[in-house]
């Protein structure tokens, strides 16, 4: 073969993958991506939740995405079902409750400076009166209930990952601790300063002890100034990947000798079905872009949000090995509790560690999920969105709960709760 008719083959290929790209492209339409309408359970029908079971002794409700929980600005923030639901269930026992907001707390680029002049409503929510009211109405459920209150940064949070990611940390730490002064409420952002963590968190019940241990993950993934070795003018400790690792080993060595329950909360989770953790099925080929989009998402293309990038695999790992160090001695099951993705899992992993996945505080947001190995429970209510909660008895059980809206929030106060449980479930201490 010449060289032309080399030339000439070559041509032939490009014109056929820009053919076969524009008809990805024709086959998608808009390019959204499908998710469950129903929501998968294992082993059990996900509507006969058990609730009846025991007495809580401490309740902790997980919602992440919980910064843009309405898509029109126009809707005020505060009546968003899932917030009205959220208030509901963390005032039936608010002194032995803590909300935990597990990212994007305020969406899409956290909180700007101060202009000193009124804004308004922006659509985009990009400028400092909009993204006040979006953290204001996930403040003001702490004020309605009078439960505690703890917000951990995300991506988002960081500017999306900007470089003023570091400055809007600090303005929201800022803003939350005039809110606890202001508001009277038990409100806090950890870890603080812009600091990976780890914090631990002491939470306590009648009987019940549990240390909440808080991460900032996003600070692994910063490309831009963040705390280091050589900045470093908040003091954080530790501020080297190495030490974060043995600071998380240390604590969980020191908690699990006290016999205390333990559960680790952050912002990016260890294991997902959902978009950033690249899940993809056969029925996706009806959505060839969707399909495409995961794919590169699950290869070296992989951005630093995926599961997948080598940074962020890197993180995971490391995170998981300090944790298993001390498994096997915990007196209950770890939980890792994370948002990231626009959806509700509950994941048993191999270590017998539970992967709970609460990122539907803004359900206009969700996006498809699926099931893999260890998935208890997957959903994405495009509707209204949804949290879970952990239940930790007066027994010493642990249980469970996914709390979804149908579509006020208001129904869930009927028949003490359950009108909104889509699925309950207790967890098992033994290894999966």
């Amino acid at each position: 073969m010449n060289n032309q008719e080399k030339l000439s083959l070559l041509s032939i290929k490009i014109a056929c993958l820009v053919a076969f790209s524009a008809l990805i492209v024709i086959a998608s339409c808009d390019g959204s991506p499908p998710y469950d309408s129903l929501p998968y359970c294992q082993g059990q029908p996900c509507l006969k939740a058990s609730l009846e079971k025991g007495t809580v002794d401490y309740r902790i409700l997980l919602v992440g995405d919980a910064g843009a929980p309405v898509e029109d600005e126009n809707e005020s923030p505060d009546q968003a079902p899932v917030l009205k639901a959220l208030e509901y269930f963390s005032g039936l026992i608010p002194g032995r409750t803590t909300i935990v907001f597990l990212w994007y707390n305020i969406y899409p680029a956290g909180l700007p400076d101060e202009t000193g002049r009124s804004l308004g409503a922006d659509k985009d929510c990009k400028r400092r009166a909009c993204a006040e009211k979006r953290i204001d109405a996930q403040i003001n459920v702490l004020k309605g209930s009078g439960a505690r209150g703890i917000f951990v940064p995300g991506n988002h949070d960081w500017d999306k990952g900007g470089r003023k990611g570091w400055r809007r940390i600090i303005n929201l730490e800022k803003f939350i601790a005039d809110a606890r002064e202001t508001k009277k409420i038990d409100v806090d952002l950890e870890p603080k300063n812009g600091c990976p963590g780890p914090v631990t968190v002491s939470l306590s019940g009648e009987k019940t002890e549990i240390s909440l241990i808080a991460l900032d993950t996003q600070w692994w993934l910063h490309d831009y100034r963040k705390p280091d070795v050589d900045d470093n003018p908040s003091q954080c400790k530790p501020v080297t990947e190495t030490g974060v690792i043995e600071s998380i080993k240390k604590q969980i060595t020191e908690e699990t000798g006290k016999r205390r329950n333990i559960m680790i909360v952050a912002h990016h989770p260890l294991k997902s079905y959902g978009k950033h953790g690249a899940y993809y099925s056969r029925k996706d080929l009806a959505r060839p872009m969707y399909l495409f989009e995961q794919i590169i998402r699950k290869s070296v293309f992989a951005g630093r949000q995926d599961l997948h990038n080598a940074i962020y695999k890197n993180m995971r790992v490391k995170i998981r090995r300090a944790v298993q160090a001390n498994y096997g001695k915990m007196k209950t099951p770890l939980i890792y509790a994370a948002g990231h993705d626009h959806s509700l899992q509950i994941i048993k992993g191999r270590e017998g560690m539970y992967h709970l996945v609460s990122g539907a505080g803004s359900g206009w947001k969700a996006m498809r999920v699926g099931q893999g190995e260890g998935t208890l429970f997957s959903h994405a209510n495009r509707k209204t969105g949804g949290f879970i909660a952990v239940d930790y008895l007066q027994s010493g059980e642990v249980r469970f709960t996914v709390i979804e809206p149908r579509s006020t929030g208001e129904e869930c106060k009927y028949n003490e709760g359950k009108a909104c449980v889509v699925f309950s479930d207790w967890a098992n201490h033994s290894p999966g």
